[in-house]
C-alpha cells in the first residue's frame, strides 16, 4: 500500500512538472501574444504550486522510509 502512495504522489508531482515545462516551452517557442500572458502565468503558478505540494509529499515518503526528518536526523 505504501508503494502505491509514493509512486502515485512521484507520478503527480512529474506531472505537474512537466505541465509547467509545456507552457515555458510554448511561450518560449511561440512568442504567445501578451494576452496570453496572464492565462500562462496563472496556470504555470498553479502547476508549480502543485509540483511542490506532491514533491513535498514524496520527501517525506523517503524520510520514513529511513526514519529521518527534513534535516536527516534520526528520528
Amino acid at each position: 500500500m505504501r508503494d502505491t502512495r509514493q509512486e502515485k504522489n512521484l507520478e503527480k508531482a512529474i506531472e505537474a512538472a512537466r505541465d509547467e515545462l509545456h507552457i515555458m516551452r510554448r511561450r518560449g517557442q511561440e512568442r504567445a501574444n501578451t494576452r496570453d500572458h496572464g492565462h500562462d502565468y496563472k496556470a504555470m503558478r498553479e502547476a508549480r504550486e502543485k509540483f511542490d505540494d506532491y514533491a513535498g509529499r514524496v520527501r517525506e515518503d523517503h524520510e520514513k522510509e529511513r526514519g529521518t526528518n527534513r534535516h536527516g536526523s534520526r528520528e
